[in-house]
């Protein structure tokens, strides 16, 4: 019987670390000061990786930012912020641009929408 419960949890968790496809998810965070706050989630690796994020506002591309961040040797994910006070109003693109050491990029991209300073996200 200990074997049978051991063999069923060893499987569930193999079937539990299936890969999953890069996402991005954004929310407003409220820490005394609003923030938008986009995260990107990848499979782990045992190597450091860069991710940069390019924040594009379709109505104010003054507004748009590009920063390069840092994904540790086996961390599945990283975040980027902006402060939500001033930011333009409208549809905005997030995309994460994950470098591999072998020098392979792979892009992914979160659109959301801003009006009256709330978040909303785009099908």
């Amino acid at each position: 019987m200990k074997r049978t419960v051991c063999l069923v949890l060893l499987g569930a968790g193999i079937s539990g670390s299936v890969a999953l496809a890069d996402s991005i998810g954004c929310h407003v965070q409220n820490d005394a000061i609003e923030k938008i706050v986009c995260t990107y989630k990848t499979a782990r690796k045992n190597v450091d990786r860069n991710v940069t994020f390019l924040w594009h506002s379709r109505s104010y591309p003054q507004d748009d930012r590009e920063r390069t961040i840092v994904l540790p040797a086996l961390h599945g994910s990283v975040y980027d912020y902006r402060y939500l006070r001033g930011r333009a109003q409208g549809v905005w693109k997030v995309v994460a641009t994950l470098e591999e050491p072998d020098g392979s990029t792979k892009e992914t991209e979160h659109h959301f929408l801003l009006e009256n300073d709330r978040l909303i996200e785009e099908e």
